[in-house]
């Protein structure tokens, strides 16, 4: 049996992986720095709701099993706010759920 910390932790990571894609959750991803300032904004004030539909705006969507969590240094992630951490993670796609083109075993 998994630890509850365990569990979190991955469930964590799964909703990264899911909304990694989506702008508003991850400025750094955008396009224009008015497009950054925006997201910023908005990302403090994601409701459950708001989290719960990520999956159907996200152009692809896996079931993925977590292997490797890896903060990231802060030189490797300068506009991180005080208080948070970026992690790389790494998983296996264990389905895939949506998605044009397929996607690699391994994702990170």
């Amino acid at each position: 049996m998994q630890k509850k910390s365990t569990i979190a932790m991955k469930t964590l990571a799964s909703l990264c992986l899911i909304s990694a894609s989506y702008t508003a959750v991850f400025p750094a991803f955008s396009q224009t720095n008015s497009m950054t300032a925006q997201s910023s904004t908005v990302a403090a004030g994601l409701t459950y709701a708001d989290i719960a539909d990520l999956p159907d705006a996200a152009p692809l969507v896996a079931n993925v099993r977590i292997s490797n969590i890896v903060q990231l240094k802060p030189e490797q992630a300068p506009d991180v706010p005080a208080g948070y951490r970026r992690v790389y993670v790494e998983a296996e796609v264990t389905a895939l759920i949506r998605g044009e083109g397929g996607i690699n075993p391994t994702v990170g």
